[in-house]
């Protein structure tokens, strides 16, 4: 067999394996995540500040005594935000794209066990947009977001549901009531 036979029949292998591989894209219209019980965040656009811009970011999270590692690449416009996770090793995780209008849409490149594309968009939302516009979308009894410094906390009857901590290049997000925690370290 002549070398590009082989080539032939390795891209073509390629192909069908990666077919095999990849999960159907999913689609969720919900714009509303819960945070906590009774405690709702409705997604919304990316505020002007963040239009046109990315950030490069080492994802870890922390859930179950287990901790899970990607690199995470956000693009952030009018109305829309694109995300693409990839192993440490640069193997395609997801990408997903999320709009006010349509919701989330999401392709997984292999079953990753508690990934929820919704609550990804919620943590950066609840990690980057101004307290004005977290408290416009934030939904329940006696809920709040409050800023103080390089912190910010949701807060339902003064308890805090989730805690977010700016600390140099790392924010640090942790749900209390959901029990995990993640932290997003900008790559420079």
């Amino acid at each position: 067999m002549g070398r590009s036979s082989v080539l032939l029949v390795f891209l073509i292998s390629l192909s069908l394996l990666s077919g095999c591989i990849s999960t159907p894209i999913s689609h969720n219209t919900e714009n509303k995540v819960s945070l906590s019980d009774g405690i709702y965040l409705q997604l919304s656009a990316p505020p002007a500040s963040l239009w046109g811009t990315s950030r490069a970011e080492l994802l870890t999270a922390y859930y179950n005594n287990t901790t899970k590692q990607a690199v995470v690449q956000t693009e952030f416009s009018e109305g829309r935000i694109v995300i693409a996770a990839f192993t440490l090793s640069g193997v395609p995780i997801m990408t997903m794209v999320w709009q006010p209008t349509v919701g989330t849409t999401a392709k997984t490149y292999f079953e990753v066990e508690n990934l929820t594309p919704s609550f990804i968009i919620a943590d950066l939302q609840l990690a980057l947009w101004p307290e004005a516009v977290l408290n416009a979308h934030i939904e329940g009894t006696e809920v709040a977001v409050h800023l103080a410094g390089d912190s910010r906390a949701v807060t339902q009857a003064g308890k805090a549901v989730v805690h977010i901590k700016k600390s140099g290049d790392t924010i640090f997000i942790s749900h209390i009531d959901k029990g995990y925690e993640i932290s997003l370290e900008t790559i420079k």
